[in-house]
């Protein structure tokens, strides 16, 4: 019989200030604000099919645990009430050890809580406490190192929920603590406990599960009893009611094993027939709906099956074949399969072989194969693929990184989480989201590296444009091609069908000169010098006068424009320059024109002149004059019209501090220009690094460090894309759809290895050198240390290392040798990892880590607490008294030295843990 130890979490919501504090207070009414949660069960191939290395993974919220076959656990991820359990609240994205286990059998991982049973049965626990996931009523709120649960003996399995934990003894009985709101408890109330339980109207059970907010048991005769939430059918006992107290799963009577999802139920026959039930919002049931259902029923297809696991809203199950197999929710890859579509039925997984067992997560999840590497795939927000490449809800670079297998590009354009280029033989290419089908490669599955569009290399493309859902291009033909999203006909074809291929716009008789796109409607500019419209007419963006026509398929002429030289679009509104440098608007938003209102005729935009180029953004615009001078108007809440101020401004204003600009680029809230010495400058809201460096935003144009050589920029949505005379790109900011094109992306749909990212190309490296790499020594709190390094070019010479702490990046030297100093401002272990960054922007591998300690000082006198315990038998030890040996030291120097405070005679002692050696 496999026993499936089932653990619970819930999604948090990322922002770009971090999330990790958020619920630092109580949640209950979290759920009710659509907060999502899941089930994670371990799926075990067979005893003989064991990692030589790691036995079991087990995922929380957004931390993995790992226990290896010597019986210490691991962990990695956020670490959010000390759930890693290593004594720090720091996250990391590298395993760490957690703090003070051995002999450990079983591992399992709730909310933002750990658990772990040892050898001799007794269950030890850490992370969130303010429910009483930890068993105990002490009022502690949280521990980040492991704390036995006293009132727990001879524990066999155990499964977290959200905020609950059930677990079963070798006798048999069932034991619950933590939050009851829905009754998840089992003991008939919906009053928390802190402190375990047992359920006495239970007996005679062999393995548990726990969802969201209910529970399972499995007995030994072969049926479930279920307690808890129920509004989806959870319980699987025909009904939706929530039940305070155990009752029977129906239909079901020789049940082998069990697992649960947040909302959904699974269970394994004796025979290997698989049943489901519970919601079905996402195909997770596998039976082709996304219906629920509160009876359980016999997923077809699914026979032989010897393990299973339920996450939020996808399945995994095992075959004794050894095949594994997948259905459910697929949005952030889960799946597996290098796509992001979910699938109603089970389908064969083929991602990664020889897998040993794996854990179902959230979104992400994790595999182990029998020579004991560890795969993952899905999110990676929260270093839960275990790569430190990663930012809060977003991954982001801000320094500039080079699109490999792209040369000889001619034109770009950034869209919303994604790009598009020209090279000189006219072939397009487009990389980055695609869930309306805008990369054009007759797919809607995203890409993090430039793919061609291949049905248009029959033509030759001389001009291009990016709309916030669909592309458009024009060849030398003057003939114009649209793809992507189409919901109000922009891609001008007479209809609203989206389409993954490019399709021809008609009515323009193969006369377009250049194109533009918006949100939903685009704009063609003619060689006669007309301009003409099509798409979304709702807030008059296609200037024919009228007010009354919601929408066009076809395009239609803008009225009153002629001897256009260039146009551009955004949002609701459209630009065009006239042969004379004047600017007109129309469509409603920023219009320049003094008014913030809407106008469905062209309108001229104020006080400009001899104007050489115009470019259209969310809510704001930009002009350059013939001169190079730069003149915005618009919104200017985060600095986006670069004059100083936080004012926006219905009329152009000059961008004083900026000069000998040729072109420009307006994104969502950041500008672009290149001056003629060819570099780039940016202003605005960089949330992700899209104007390069740091800072959150700039009010005044600054130099994008590392550019030069510059042609073209392009600002997209959160990121930005520099074309370089040399006809190469390199693009700066968030990818978390791939839109950098550099093969980086948070969602990784399909498995890879969680040691690093591999590029095509061969990238630096970097090292330690004093303290040598594997070193763990042990440090004084607020003492600075210094930490020498080398480094080894890849195809480029290193231009910076980056030194990182349990995986956050810390400190950037711009020198490929040299030293950093650091300093601890707290105690606990800290992992620390070097990362060099050559000046193409490829980034190493993470380099061996020192481990450096800094002992446990509870009461911040500089002598660690093991220390004053060890020698005096208290804490509060008097640092600067003289030592109790009569030597003439103080205490403080005793500890420093290495000397017995107690001895007369200064004899060197062990004065750090055992393999651990003092930094002077």
């Amino acid at each position: 019989m496999v026993t499936s130890y089932a653990l619970v979490r819930s999604r948090v919501e990322f922002s770009e200030s971090g999330w990790h504090r958020r619920l630092r207070t109580h949640l209950f009414p979290l759920w009710r604000i659509g907060i999502l949660f899941l089930a994670i069960v371990l799926l075990h191939a067979s005893c003989e099919a064991q990692s030589p290395t790691i036995n079991q993974i087990a995922i929380g919220s957004a931390h993995t645990l790992a226990l290896k076959n010597d019986g210490t656990v691991w962990a990695w991820g956020a670490n959010f009430a000390g759930a890693l359990g290593n004594g720090t609240e720091v996250d990391s994205a590298v395993p760490v050890q957690v703090s003070g286990l051995s002999g450990v059998v079983a591992v399992a991982a709730g909310y933002y809580s750990s658990y772990a049973i040892k050898n001799d049965g007794t269950v030890w626990a850490w992370g969130y406490n303010g429910d009483g996931e930890l068993g105990r009523s002490s009022g502690l709120s949280e521990s980040d190192v492991p704390l036995k649960i006293t009132q727990l003996h001879n524990i066999v399995a155990l499964a977290p929920g959200y905020y609950h934990c059930v677990a079963v003894d070798s006798t048999g009985n069932v034991w619950t603590w933590g939050a009851n709101w829905f009754g998840g408890l089992g003991n008939g109330t919906t009053t928390n406990h802190p402190t375990p339980i047992k359920l006495t109207t239970l007996s005679g059970v062999t393995a548990v599960a726990a969802g969201a907010f209910q529970s399972c048991a499995l007995r030994s005769d072969g049926t479930l009893r279920a307690w808890g939430y129920n509004g989806e059918g959870e319980l699987g006992d025909s009904t939706t009611i929530d039940r305070h107290a155990p009752v029977q799963v129906s239909l079901l009577s020789n049940v082998v094993a069990l697992s649960a999802g947040a909302y959904h139920g699974l269970a394994i026959e004796n025979g290997g027939a698989l049943w489901a039930w519970g919601r079905n919002d996402c195909g997770q049931l596998g039976n082709n709906s996304t219906t629920d259902t509160p009876v359980p029923f016999a997923v077809n297809g699914m026979t032989n099956v010897v393990a299973v696991s339920g996450a939020l809203a996808y399945t995994f199950a095992r075959k004794s074949d050894g095949t594994l197999w997948t259905w459910g929710d697929n949005s952030s890859g889960e799946l597996g399969d290098g796509t992001l579509n979910p699938s109603l039925i089970p389908k064969q997984f083929n991602g990664v072989s020889n897998v040993a067992f794996m854990a179902a997560g959230w979104d992400h999840p994790v595999a182990v194969t029998s020579d004991g590497t560890v795969w993952a795939w899905g999110n990676n927000t929260s270093f839960q693929l275990g790569d430190s490449l990663t930012g809060d809800g977003m991954l982001a670079s801000a320094d500039p990184i080079e699109i490999s297998g792209l040369n000889g590009v001619t034109a770009i354009a950034a869209g919303m989480g994604n790009s598009i280029a020209l090279t000189n033989d006219g072939k397009v290419w487009t990389w980055g989201a695609n869930a309306n089908g805008q990369l054009g490669n007759g797919t809607t599955t995203p890409s993090a590296v430039p793919i061609s569009v291949s049905t248009l290399t029959n033509v030759k493309v001389i001009g291009l444009c990016a709309g916030y859902y669909h592309f458009l291009t024009v060849t030398n033909t003057g003939a114009v091609y649209a793809w992507g999203a189409n919901t109000a006909g922009q891609l001008g074809n007479g209809t609203t069908n989206a389409s993954s291929v490019p399709v021809s716009v008609g009515g323009l008789n193969n006369r377009a000169a250049a194109v533009a796109a918006g949100n939903s409607h685009s704009v063609a500019l003619l060689s006669d010098g007309t301009v003409w419209a099509w798409g979304d007419n709702s807030a008059s963006q296609l200037g024919t006068s009228s007010t009354t026509l919601p929408a066009s398929t076809a395009p239609v002429q803008v009225g009153g424009l002629s001897n256009i030289v260039a146009i551009s679009a955004a949002n609701t509104y459209s630009l065009a320059l006239d042969r004379s440098g004047i600017v007109w608007g129309w469509g409603s938003g920023w219009l320049g024109n003094g008014t913030t209102g809407s106008s469905p005729v062209p309108l001229q935009v104020s006080g400009l002149s001899n104007i050489a180029f115009i470019a259209a953004g969310l809510s704001d615009a930009l002009a350059i004059d013939v001169n190079g001078n730069v003149w915005t108007w618009g919104a200017n809440g985060d600095g986006e019209l670069g004059n100083d101020t936080a004012d926006s401004s219905p009329v152009p204003v000059l961008v004083s501090s900026l000069s000998n600009a040729t072109v420009g680029s307006v994104g969502s809230e950041h500008m672009l220009a290149v001056k003629n010495d060819r570099t780039v400058w940016g202003w605005g809201w960089n949330g992700y690094g899209q104007l390069g460096g740091y800072e959150d935003e700039t009010w005044v144009p600054v130099q994008v460090s590392g550019l030069n050589g510059a042609r073209q920029a392009a600002a997209g949505w959160l990121h930005s894309l520099i074309l370089k005379e040399d006809g190469t790109v390199t693009g700066l900011g968030a990818f978390s759809s791939g839109e950098l094109g550099s093969g980086l992306t948070t969602l990784f749909p399909a498995p890879k290895q969680i040691l690093g990212f591999h590029l095509s190309h061969t990238a630096p490296q970097a090292a330690f050198v004093n303290p040598a790499p594997g070193t763990a020594a042990t440090v004084v709190l607020g003492q600075s240390q210094t930490l020498q390094f080398s480094t080894t070019a890849g195809d480029s010479a290193v231009s910076a290392v980056q030194l990182w702490q349990q995986g956050v990046q810390i400190q950037t030297v711009s020198s490929s040798v040299g030293s950093f100093s650091w300093q601890p401002a707290t105690w606990g272990g800290f992992d620390l990892t070097l990362i060099a960054v050559d000046q193409n922007g490829v980034l190493s591998t993470r380099s061996d880590p020192i481990t450096l300690q800094v002992p446990y000082d509870s009461d911040g006198n500089g002598l660690p607490d093991w220390w004053e315990l060890k020698y005096f038998g208290y804490i509060g030890v008097n640092p600067t008294a003289l030592s109790p040996s009569g030597d003439g030291l103080t205490n403080m120097q005793e500890y420093l030295g290495g000397f017995s405070p107690l001895d007369p005679a200064p004899v060197l002692t062990l004065t750090s843990p055992p393999g651990a050696t003092l930094v002077p």
